[in-house]
């Protein structure tokens, strides 16, 4: 009997360490290494060491500043790019779409060769999503595997970690499911990009390596100015024909008084010359 239930006992031990273990397996994280990037106004985050899934950190900032929108770990990626702003600035809440892709391009040898492929990029993607290229929160660039040798013809490896933010949340399935396509030869979106693409860097295979995905997040608040209705803009002008006409009048009595001016210097002029009396007119 002591024997039976010493054998259960350890059977229990047992389950609770595999239990244990599969718990410590199956918990992800995300790679903290962009909490360590300098961001203007910041003095450290509030990130762990290891970012759990679904948990999210933000930046320490500067007296004066404080700290819009966070870090996010979604699908064992790190998503989310807070910044210090003026304490008390205005702000809202914003939709993004984040994911990866990676390309086979040829690259040039310039001075400026990582910078002007990501230009070129920004661009060709804006037009075949058609957004615009400001659009982008965060686009950054990361070279896989250089291509082996100098040859023209040999494609690098290339990393494209993209945020997206969205003017209006309603254009999250619109987007995510175009970026979705473009591993796609046949997709529009792909075919698009390709084609811009290509007159400066060609562009060999297209994979998509993470899935889209949207979150919601803090951003500034954007200001629009509404631009002054038709009573004002017809109070506006019917002011400045106001003051165009009073003008117009201030003229026309300047030349009045000229010309009588000019009038009574002829006739004393006259009167001089023929010996007459002065008249003044």
């Amino acid at each position: 009997m002591a024997q039976g239930m010493r054998v259960t006992e350890l059977n229990g031990t047992m389950c609770m360490v595999s239990l244990l273990s599969f718990l410590l397996t199956t918990v992800s994280a995300c790679s903290n290494a962009r909490t360590f990037l300098s961001y203007d106004g910041a003095t450290g985050t509030t990130c762990a060491e290891e970012i759990l899934t679904d948990s999210s950190c933000t930046l320490v900032c500067e007296s004066g500043l404080e700290p819009v929108g966070s870090f996010y770990c979604r699908d064992d990626h790190l998503v989310g790019l807070p910044a210090c702003e003026p304490a008390g600035s205005a702000t809202e809440q914003v939709t993004k779409v984040a994911g990866t892709f990676q390309v086979t391009t040829i690259r040039k040898r310039t001075t400026r060769m990582g910078l002007e492929f990501r230009d070129n990029l920004r661009i060709a993607l804006a037009h075949a999503l058609v957004i615009s290229p400001s659009d982008f929160d965060r686009l950054d660039i990361v070279l896989n595997q250089p291509a082996t040798d100098s040859s023209a013809s040999v494609y690098s490896l290339i990393d494209v970690d993209y945020e997206i933010l969205l003017g209006e949340s309603s254009w999250e399935e619109q987007v995510g499911s175009d970026m979705t396509t473009m591993s796609d030869t046949n997709s529009n979106v792909r075919g698009d990009f390709q084609t811009m693409m290509n007159s400066t860097y060609p562009i060999g295979d297209l994979f998509v390596t993470r899935d889209p995905i949207s979150f919601v997040d803090t951003g500034l608040q954007v200001v629009i100015e509404i631009p002054s209705s038709s009573s004002e803009n017809s109070a506006d002008y019917a002011t400045l024909v106001i003051i165009a006409v009073l003008l117009m009048a201030v003229v026309l009595l300047a030349v009045a008084l000229c010309n009588t001016r000019h009038s009574i210097r002829k006739t004393v002029v006259r009167a001089t010359v023929m010996g007459l009396p002065e008249v003044h007119e």
